[in-house]
This record gives structure tokens, C-alpha cells and sequence, in this order.
């Protein structure tokens, strides 16, 4: 089971981080891997923010020099990043290098067309946040932001837009088909959204541009029938430096009630934060494969499972064929995340998971997941178990 004690998640609240410390030209940091072997998996560390400490870093050691990323943070620090390899067990130490710069290349947002902009690496497109405003005229290509997810070399996007089967389906997407408002009986379907009622992109709060990782905070208006706003969330999405034909993607969505209480409901098929693939997925659907962790092994891994036994995995992967060549992605869900989540998975690949949850305005819902994507059908079970493990039990960071 993927749920932690109340202990161990207080310790998860704020993952990869030591205390700050004062910056200097230099500073000696070790890293803890714990009992799992780290491959490109991203740490931090908090330092003071003063003269010096907010241009280009670079970090040595194990036998490696790899750039880093200074993150400012809103109370005189900064959050420096890098990515690291660490065997089980070992303890590596490695000095932040303020101001020189060994990068050799970094994440960029770039506008693609109206209501949509692409996370780049270097000019490989990564992510595409597509956010086009409502239209009543035109619901349909209209009523929600979702992030599409590109092939890992660039070569064009491995998520679903408008259109195909299930319309309402589209790459990284969050939604409620239950949602009710106060006393009201009356539902709002905030997943096919198809009366009205929808999610509206109302503007970006931050974005993350280096070598270690891109992405933004964005603010999006869940809204009702008339186009009042009932709830706010606040998703922000990362991508993180990783090997050729990978992508790590991180995504925190914080949704919070602006009218009193609300009831987000449905069931495991038609809402929470689902992935779904290409549309061309679909018309191969035969194809799909499931890899899920041990304990759900016994499933047969072409056929898809929905019942109650389906609930609380801490990840689950999927593999299709695309334009030729395989993929997997796996979805991995945070410990902290609320209990009781209900797998759904469709070979037509659409996957993901669900929970009931009673907003207020001093309740919100908070949900972290991070996918892994990768051009390859041979992934692992142990391979998809360690990505799993660097976002559950991340390695320690310290002096």
C-alpha cells in the first residue's frame, strides 16, 4: 500500500530539502541515497539568496560535473537543483559550484499558437500547456486546459486533443463529472463539461526556465453553469532533466472552494487526474499492455482491471505502440495523496486515478503525481518501483 504515517509524511512536506545554510563561492553537500539505486533523479538543497548565488551553477562529484539550477524562493533563499545518480546505500558528496556554468543546454517556454505555449528543451518540444478561452459558441475545443506530452526526441505529441474518442479526453487532464455547489442537488460535470460549466485558465503565476527543469504555476477557474466561479486551483507542472528518449514530469494541483462547501464525486472512469494517449492508441487498442506493481501482478497485463480491489497502487504503467515505436508511461501517485484512490485504466489509454473529496474554503485538495515516460516497451516492474521510490522516499541532502 502507498499510504504513509503521519510522521513520514510531515517529513515528505517539503521533499529534497535541507536546512539553508549561508552561500559562498563553493559549498560541500552530501547526498544519502537510502536503499534504492537514484538514476537521474532530481535533489535540492536551501541556501541563503544573496550576491553571487542567483546566476549559473555547477556541481561536481561521484566522477561527474553537471549543471545545476538556483530556484529563488519568497523569503530571501533560493532552492538549488541538480540531478544525480547513486547506488543504494552510498553517500555521495558533491560541491555547488556558484557562477560557473557548465550547461549545455535548458527548458524555455515559447508560445506555439493561440492559447497554447511549448516547454522546449534546448528546441525539442516537451510539454504544450493548452489553455484557449471559453467559448460558448464553441464548447467543445473550448472548456478545459490540459497539458499535452510530447515523444520524448520531439518528434510530436503521444497525448490526445479534441476530437477522437471521448473528446473530453485530452493528454494530462484533471476533472469532476459530480460536483456540487453548497445545498444545491443540482450537478456540474466538470469532466465532459458539456452544459456550460468548465475550467477556464485565468493566468500564470510563475515559470521555471534552466537546465534542470521548465514549467510554470498556472491559476485555472473551475466555473459553473452561468460562469461564476466556484473553485480555484493552482497546478503547477515540471519537467526535469533526464537521458535521451526519457521524460520525468511532475504535477501539484491545489484546488480550493470560493463559495463554501463542495462536493467533488463521481467514480473511477470519469474523473481525477487521468493521462490519455493518442487518439491513434485507440484505433489500436489491442496493442496496450498494463505493467502494475507487485501486488496487483497477477493481473493479466492485456486486459484492462476496474474493480474494488483496484485501489491505493502507488503506481501503475501502460505501453502502446505510436508511429512505429513503443512507449511506457508510468503515473506514480504521492504517499500524501488522499486514501482510498480508485485505479481506472482503458486499453484505449486512457489511465489514472480517483477520490471523493469535500472541499471548503479552509479544505482544499491537494494532489501530486509524477509521470515517467519513456521510448521503450521493456521497462521494468523494478525500474518503474525505483522511479516510484525517488518520489516517495527521496535520498537526503546535507552539509
Amino acid at each position: 500500500m502507498k499510504r504513509l504515517s503521519l510522521a513520514a509524511l510531515v517529513a515528505l512536506a517539503i521533499p529534497f530539502v535541507s536546512c539553508a545554510r549561508p552561500p559562498a563561492s563553493t559549498l560541500d553537500v552530501s547526498v544519502r541515497a537510502g536503499e534504492t539505486d537514484r538514476r537521474a533523479v532530481p535533489v535540492s538543497t536551501v541556501v541563503a539568496l544573496r550576491a553571487g548565488t542567483d546566476g549559473p551553477l555547477c556541481v561536481r562529484g561521484e566522477g561527474m560535473e553537471t549543471p545545476g539550477q538556483v530556484e529563488p524562493l519568497s523569503d530571501g533563499r533560493a532552492r538549488v537543483w541538480w540531478t544525480l545518480d547513486l547506488p543504494a546505500g552510498a553517500t555521495g558528496r558533491y560541491t555547488l559550484n556558484f557562477g560557473r556554468d557548465c550547461s549545455d543546454g535548458a527548458f524555455s517556454w515559447t508560445s506555439a499558437q493561440d492559447g497554447a505555449t511549448n516547454l522546449l528543451f534546448r528546441d525539442r518540444p516537451v510539454l504544450q500547456y493548452v489553455h484557449p478561452n471559453f467559448d460558448p459558441e464553441d464548447i467543445e475545443h473550448t472548456k478545459k486546459p490540459y497539458h499535452h506530452v510530447y515523444d520524448p526526441r520531439g518528434r510530436g505529441p503521444i497525448t490526445k486533443g479534441a476530437g477522437g474518442l471521448y473528446s473530453h479526453h485530452r493528454g494530462i487532464f484533471f476533472g469532476y463529472n459530480h460536483v456540487y455547489v453548497g445545498d444545491s442537488e443540482e450537478r456540474l460535470d466538470i469532466w465532459h463539461a458539456n452544459r456550460g460549466e468548465h475550467q477556464q485558465h485565468a493566468e500564470t503565476l510563475a515559470t521555471f526556465e534552466g537546465p534542470v527543469f521548465g514549467g510554470h504555476s498556472v491559476r485555472i477557474l473551475w466555473n459553473d453553469l452561468e460562469g461564476t466561479p466556484f473553485a480555484e486551483e493552482v497546478r503547477e507542472v515540471r519537467a526535469y532533466r533526464q537521458p535521451e528518449g526519457e521524460i520525468l514530469i511532475d504535477f501539484r494541483s491545489r484546488v480550493r472552494s470560493l463559495v463554501g462547501p463542495v462536493r467533488l464525486d463521481g467514480d473511477r472512469q470519469h474523473a481525477g487526474v487521468q493521462f490519455r494517449a493518442s487518439q491513434a492508441v485507440a484505433e489500436d487498442a489491442e496493442a496496450t499492455r498494463f505493467l502494475r506493481p507487485a501486488g496487483w501482478a497477477d493481473h493479466p497485463e492485456d486486459q484492462e482491471v476496474n474493480d474494488e480491489n483496484h485501489v491505493d497502487l502507488p503506481w501503475n504503467a501502460i505501453r502502446f505502440p505510436l508511429d512505429g515505436r513503443a512507449y511506457t508511461v508510468a503515473y506514480m501517485s504521492h504517499p500524501s495523496n488522499p486514501p482510498g484512490a480508485e485505479m481506472s485504466e482503458r486499453r484505449y489509454g486512457r489511465f489514472g486515478e480517483f477520490f471523493r473529496h469535500d472541499l471548503d474554503e479552509d479544505r482544499p485538495l491537494a494532489v501530486h503525481y509524477r509521470f515517467w515516460v519513456v521510448e521503450d516497451s521493456d521497462v521494468t516492474r523494478e525500474e518503474v518501483e525505483k522511479r516510484f521510490q525517488d518520489l516517495a522516499r527521496p535520498p537526503e541532502v546535507s552539509p
